[in-house]
C-alpha cells in the first residue's frame, strides 16, 4: 500500500543552512484542512518556497521511540489529529501531534504501517520486535515524538 498522503497547507517554512550557505534541512508549518497546525521535519527538502500557502499532498512518517512506548493500541476507534495548545511567545507548539487512526495496510517493509487518521493516512514506523504487536483493522494512538516528511 503506496498511498498514504495527508492533505495539507504548507503555512511556513524554517530553513537550515551550513557554513557554506548551502540548505541541509527544514522544518515546516502545516495545517490540516479542520486547522490543526503542526510543525514537521522536512530532511530531504522535499518542500519549496512555491509551495507557501498552497494545499499539498504529503507522506508524513511517525517513528516509533525507543521504548515503543509512545504507540498502543486505542480502547475505542478514534480517527483524530490532536494539537497540544501553542505556547504563548511563538506559534509552535509545546508538543507534537497526537494522532488516533486505524491501520488500515502495511507497506513493502512490514516494520511500515499505513494508519487511517481520518484526515487522511500516515506511516507510522515499528521496531522489529514490536511488528506482531499491531495488526490490520486496530485502532491505535500515536504520541508522536518526531514527524518527517517522506518522499513517496
Amino acid at each position: 500500500m503506496d498511498n498514504a498522503l495527508l492533505s495539507v497547507k504548507i503555512l511556513e517554512l524554517e530553513s537550515f543552512i551550513d557554513d557554506c550557505g548551502h540548505l541541509f534541512e527544514q522544518n515546516v508549518l502545516v495545517e490540516t484542512k479542520t486547522g490543526e497546525k503542526f510543525w514537521v521535519q522536512d530532511m530531504d527538502i522535499i518542500c519549496n518556497k512555491e509551495m507557501q500557502g498552497k494545499i499539498v499532498k504529503l507522506e508524513f512518517d511517525v517513528a516509533q521511540n525507543f521504548s515503543g512506548d509512545n504507540i498502543c493500541k486505542q480502547v475505542g476507534n478514534e480517527k483524530k489529529i490532536v494539537i497540544p495548545e501553542p505556547n504563548s511567545e511563538n506559534n509552535r507548539s509545546i508538543g507534537n501531534p497526537v494522532f488516533y487512526g486505524e491501520i488500515i495496510g502495511k507497506k513493502d517493509d512490514p516494520r511500515y504501517l499505513v494508519v487511517d487518521v481520518g484526515l487522511g493516512r500516515i506511516v507510522i514506523y515499528l521496531f522489529t520486535k514490536y511488528i506482531d504487536k499491531y495488526s490490520i483493522g486496530d485502532y491505535i494512538k500515536i504520541n508522536s515524538f518526531m514527524v518527517q516528511l517522506y518522499e513517496s
